[in-house]
C-alpha cells in the first residue's frame, strides 16, 4: 500500500488550513473575505486526491483526508485552546483527531466512487462530503459546526441558499465550486471557467434579489442580558447573591432603557437552583414586575423520580409580571462527555463513569412557550428555546 508523498500531504493540509481560515476573524468585524476563501480551500486537496485515485492507493485516500481534517478542525475550533485549562486544550487536540475521521471518510468514499463510475473525484467528493457531514451532525456524538456551509454566513447573497435548502445546501454549492475552480486550474479550458462564472454570477445575483425583495418586519424589542459571570465563579456556589444581582441590575437598565417585551438570560445564568431557591425565585419575580416584562433563563433544575432519587435537568423556563412562572424545558441534546457521558441508553453503567461531567439527563422533548406580542392587542407570539449546544443541529 503506497503512502501519500509529503506534496500530497503538504496539499491536503493546505487545504484544511484555507478551510479553517476562513472560520477566522479575519479583516473588519462581519467582513465577507474569509468566507471567499472557502471557494477554492478545497483545490489543493483534489490535486492530490485525484492523483492517488488514478494510481489506486485506497489507503492514502483515506490519509489525505485526514490530514485535511486535522488541520481544518485544529484551526477552526483553536477558540477551544484559549479558553486557558490544560483539560480543555487537550480536549481540543483530541476533538481533532477524533472529527478528522469523518473526512479520511469522505475522501475514501469519493475515492472508491471515481474509481467505479469513471467519474473525477472533485466530483464525487461532493456526495461523499454531503453524507458525511449528515452522519457527523447525528447521533450522540454529533457535531455539525463548522459545516463548511457556514464559512459563508457573512456572504449574504450566498446565504440565500439556505432559504431553499439549509446549510446542506450551501456547502453543496460551495463544494461544486471548488470541483468547478479545480476543473478550470486542470484543464485550462474556457466551458471550465465558464461553469465557475455561472455558478458565482447566478448564485450572487438570484441571492442579491432575494435580499432586495425582503423587508424586515417590525416587532417587539427583547433584552438579552449576559452577565459574563466566569464558570469557575459561577459554579463555585460562594458567589450566587453576587451573581444575582449582577443579572437583575443589568435588567433593571435595559427595562429603563428599553422598556423590552420580554428579558432573556443565558443558560445557567446563575449556577443555582433558582426555582427551588424561594429567596432568588422571588427576586427574579419582582425583577420580571418591576419590568413589566417576562423574564426568561436558562437554570439548573432537578425533580424527583419514582425511586425518590433526584433527576437533575439543564433547563430553561420563565418568571412572568403577575407572579406566575412557566413549566421548564429541559435541554435534549447535551454536550457529550461534558453533561453527559454518551451512549448510556446501550450501556447504562457508562453512567458510573466519572469525567467530571454534569451528568444531566436528556429532556423529554421540546415544548412552547407564551412569547411577546408583535403589537398591542395580538395574541402572544409562541417561542421555544435551544440551549446552548442545541442551537447547532
Amino acid at each position: 500500500m503506497t503512502r501519500p508523498g509529503s506534496r500530497d500531504l503538504a496539499l491536503a493540509a493546505a487545504s484544511g488550513l484555507v478551510l479553517g481560515a476562513a472560520f477566522l476573524p479575519l479583516g473588519p468585524a462581519g467582513s465577507p473575505w474569509p468566507g471567499v476563501l472557502a471557494w477554492f480551500a478545497f483545490v489543493p486537496l483534489f490535486g492530490a486526491l485525484e492523483r492517488r485515485v488514478a494510481e489506486g492507493t485506497h489507503g492514502s485516500w483515506f490519509r489525505l483526508g485526514y490530514v485535511a481534517g486535522f488541520v481544518f478542525f485544529l484551526t477552526s475550533t483553536h477558540w477551544i485552546a484559549l479558553l486557558d485549562d490544560v483539560a480543555l486544550t487537550i480536549g481540543w487536540v483530541l476533538a481533532a483527531f477524533y472529527l478528522a475521521l469523518y473526512w479520511g471518510v469522505a475522501c475514501w468514499g469519493s475515492g472508491w466512487l471515481a474509481r467505479r463510475s469513471g467519474v473525477p473525484a472533485r466530483w464525487t467528493f461532493v456526495t461523499a462530503m454531503l453524507i458525511v457531514e449528515e452522519a457527523r451532525g447525528s447521533g450522540d456524538m454529533g457535531f455539525p459546526w463548522f459545516q463548511p456551509g457556514y464559512t459563508q454566513h457573512a456572504i449574504l447573497p450566498v446565504l440565500q441558499l439556505a432559504s431553499l435548502g439549509g446549510v446542506t445546501l450551501v456547502t453543496a454549492w460551495m463544494l461544486a465550486l471548488n470541483a468547478a475552480v479545480f476543473s478550470a486550474w486542470r484543464t485550462r479550458q474556457r466551458s471550465a471557467a465558464v461553469w465557475v462564472g455561472v455558478l458565482l454570477v447566478a448564485t450572487l445575483g438570484w441571492g442579491a434579489w432575494e435580499l432586495r425583495a425582503r423587508t424586515e418586519p417590525a416587532g417587539p424589542k427583547i433584552a438579552l442580558v449576559q452577565g459574563n459571570i466566569p464558570g469557575a465563579m459561577k459554579w463555585s456556589g460562594e458567589h450566587s447573591e453576587q451573581i444575582m444581582n449582577t443579572f437583575v441590575s443589568l435588567s433593571d437598565s435595559s427595562a429603563r432603557a428599553a422598556k423590552p417585551a420580554l428579558i432573556v438570560w443565558p443558560e445557567t445564568a446563575t449556577g443555582t437552583y433558582v426555582l427551588r431557591n424561594l429567596p432568588q425565585s422571588i427576586q427574579v419575580a419582582q425583577l420580571a414586575a418591576r419590568a413589566g416584562a417576562p423574564v426568561y433563563m436558562g437554570y439548573a433544575h432537578y425533580t424527583f423520580g419514582p425511586d425518590g432519587k433526584p433527576v437533575v435537568w439543564n433547563a430553561a423556563g420563565g418568571w412572568n409580571p403577575d407572579g406566575s412562572f412557566t413549566p421548564y424545558y429541559a435541554k435534549r441534546h447535551l454536550v457529550p462527555f461534558g453533561e453527559r457521558v454518551p451512549f448510556q441508553w446501550l450501556i447504562p453503567a457508562l453512567g458510573a463513569w466519572d469525567l467530571g461531567q454534569a451528568e444531566w439527563r436528556p429532556g423529554p422533548g421540546p415544548k412552547l412557550f407564551p412569547g411577546p406580542r408583535a403589537a398591542p392587542g395580538e395574541p402572544p407570539i409562541a417561542m421555544s428555546f435551544l440551549i446552548c449546544f442545541e442551537s447547532i443541529f
